[in-house]
């Protein structure tokens, strides 16, 4: 798995413990800027991928790009509320799709499968990641994209690919549960709580007789 953003803000903000800013855990409990963007906290982002992948006995990367909550730009937060994360994309974010294309193409082999989010929800950093993927042929031509968690489909997100279906059996569906739950800072934000999560992923597969619906452009 290969997170994107899950690095130290790129330059002060205010409020921020320094510890924080860099990326250690000893400040997590003291942070007093904005709620929200505590989610973002990269220690806490890099402990949860940690437990989540020791529990499908997997592997991950970190790119280490500063989630949109933690990016500056002249010292000042390029998303300065929560709305403006579905926005608008900042100036100057415009650099990080060639880069996350780069960091991608670093960590794929031949014949991997690539799987990147439809950016469903609109949240700036899946766009970012869906803009990189869509703008370098050679990834778009071997990704399948997923349904980002909680956000419901919009037909644009859509447009031009085609569902397939992936049966999951209860086992491997509860082993994806048990190891997306330990993601407690994201399923308390978006959610509520690590139950809301579990019942969330679990209506996911229901509707499609128990399998995951995944998308993917026509074959040519």
């Amino acid at each position: 798995m290969l997170t994107v953003f899950d690095g130290p803000p790129n330059g002060p903000i205010a409020g921020l413990p320094s510890d924080m800013a860099s990326g250690t855990a000893e400040g997590a409990a003291g942070v007093t800027t904005e709620d929200w963007r505590r989610v973002a906290e990269p220690a806490v982002r890099r402990e949860e991928d940690r437990r989540a992948l020791a529990a499908i006995d997997a592997g991950g990367v970190s790119v280490g790009l500063p989630d949109a909550a933690l990016r500056t730009s002249d010292n000042e937060p390029r998303y300065s509320r929560v709305l403006s994360l579905f926005g608008r994309p900042h100036p100057d974010d415009h650099t990080l799709p060639a880069a996350i294309a780069a960091a991608i193409h670093a960590h794929l082999a031949p014949g991997d499968a690539l799987y990147a989010p439809l950016a469903a929800g609109n949240h700036i950093d899946h766009r970012l990641v869906r803009a990189a993927v869509e703008s370098d042929p050679t990834l778009r031509a071997r990704t399948t994209w997923y349904e980002d968690v909680p956000y419901k489909l919009a037909p644009r997100d859509t447009a031009g690919l085609h569902p397939r279906y992936e049966p999951i059996d209860p086992a491997d569906l509860e082993a994806w549960i048990a190891a997306a739950v330990h993601y407690e800072s994201q399923a308390e934000a978006v959610l509520g709580g690590t139950r809301e999560l579990r019942a969330h992923l679990t209506g996911r597969v229901e509707p499609h007789g128990g399998a995951i619906r995944l998308w993917s452009a026509p074959a040519a």
